[in-house]
């Protein structure tokens, strides 16, 4: 593990604090707030913009599809260059900008093309923007130990949450038009947020965790460098199947809602429940995680995630459909924290960084792409939106599925040691 004594003698501490008037835990909470609020205009209302104004099941799942595979171009893009350039804040701050920008032109055309080619740059610069914020906290909360970072990230729950139950009541007053000029507002403070954020972070450079050069010295030396890919590997996979799982509720869950005859604001209150839930298990995440391997809650979260959709396929009473939002506490929010945290503790200390951005490519970014091609393929066969339950039940064998292949994590995942198992295991995140 990084000795923290080195990673204070890095940060010289006066221009740190100049850099942040406000905590880091505070800095990092408000970043999430906007950032995961401003999710609540794609993911939650702007389908409804899209069914208003004409667009089929396809169409939408195309707009929903090219949106996600940007995003996961987006973060290993971000990581990449901000890898060449050595420095992250400017970075930090285009992709910020983009975030909001690159959505005024909605304000005006909104053919078909044009959505999908400006929602799918906007979520480029989002994503990009978020993974260099996401690669940081991990790191900050691990070395530096000032703030908890599932209790930072749980802001970005309430920021959605509150934003979505707001959002509803707008749009049911105002129309869906409103959607587009409320996600240029939301997107505008994350540019901001996310530059004084990176301010704060040293210039880039290779370091050598000490325990990882100590095991690469010693007799097992040659197994060492790749004593971390197959637990990874198998993550990566388990959390494509599980997160993939989830495309036809990202894609179709709000215009379903509508065509069970849902208001806006009922609609709203479904993602605020689902959102809620999330909320308390990131609350209470620490002391689940206290008492249960991180390879376990993964394993639960992937069972839970199976069980949800299992409930949309074969309900469509309200207080149900309410239950299944707050399995969303584990389809997503489990799954979220374990993966980072465990690839955190797989991976060796210098490729933690860029193993935040695999994550999201090759784990939930190339899991999700695959199930909105699937999704949007097989609702060309969908007589009308209410039968998008029927795509629930595949839904839940693929997560069924990645929770077997969760089993290939492994031991090492679950000590903490990097693929490496010294003397004494220090917890990163205790």
């Amino acid at each position: 593990m990084t000795n923290i004594g080195t990673i204070t003698n890095v940060l010289d501490a006066p221009s740190y604090e100049k850099a942040a008037d406000l905590k880091p835990r505070t800095v990092f909470s408000l970043f999430y707030f906007f950032f995961y609020g401003y999710l609540v205009i794609p993911f939650s209302f702007y389908p409804l913009r899209l069914r208003e104004i004409g667009f089929s099941a396809t169409e939408i799942g195309v707009v929903s599809t090219v949106a996600n595979l940007s995003m996961m171009i987006g973060a290993i893009f971000s990581l990449q260059l901000a890898h060449w350039l050595g420095s992250e804040r400017r970075l930090g701050y285009l992709w910020g900008l983009g975030t909001s920008v690159l959505l005024v032109p909605l304000l005006w055309f909104e053919e078909f093309w044009w959505i999908v080619a400006l929602m799918g740059l906007a979520h480029f610069a989002h994503k990009g923007c978020g993974i260099l914020i996401d690669a940081w906290a991990v790191r900050s909360a691990a070395e530096q130990g000032t703030f908890q970072f599932e209790r930072t990230r749980l802001w970005g729950s309430i920021g959605f949450l509150l934003l979505s139950l707001v959002t509803g009541v707008i749009v049911d007053l105002l129309g869906t038009a409103i959607i587009i000029p409320l996600g240029i507002l939301l997107g505008t403070p994350i540019s901001l947020i996310a530059s004084k954020i990176l301010k704060t972070k040293p210039a880039r450079s290779e370091r050598i965790d000490p325990q990882d050069k100590q095991a690469t010295t010693s007799k097992g030396a040659a197994k060492a460098p790749i004593s971390w890919l197959f637990p990874f590997t198998a993550l990566l996979l388990s959390l494509a199947l599980t997160f993939g799982s989830s495309a036809p509720m990202t894609i179709y869950l709000s215009v379903y809602l509508e065509s069970l005859g849902w208001s806006a604001t009922f609609i709203s209150v479904a993602w605020v429940v689902a959102v809620s839930a999330e909320v308390v298990f990131f609350q209470f995440f620490k002391h689940l995680e206290s008492r249960i391997s991180l390879a376990t809650l993964f394993r639960i979260s992937a069972l839970f995630t199976a069980l949800r959709w299992i409930l949309l396929y074969s309900y469509q009473e309200s207080w149900i459909i309410f239950l299944s939002q707050a399995l969303h506490a584990f389809s997503f929010g489990g799954l979220y924290l374990c993966s980072v945290k465990l690839a955190y503790q797989i991976l060796p200390d210098h490729m933690r960084d860029r193993g935040q951005g695999w994550l999201v490519v090759f784990g939930s970014g190339l899991g999700m792409l695959l199930g909105r091609f699937i999704a949007t393929y097989a609702s060309q066969t969908l007589e009308n939106f209410q039968a998008a339950s029927t795509l629930f039940m595949p839904a839940a064998v693929v997560s069924l599925l990645g929770f077997i292949v969760s089993y290939g994590i492994g031991v090492n995942a679950e000590e903490g040691t990097g693929g490496i198992i010294p003397d004494e295991v220090e917890q990163p995140f205790s």
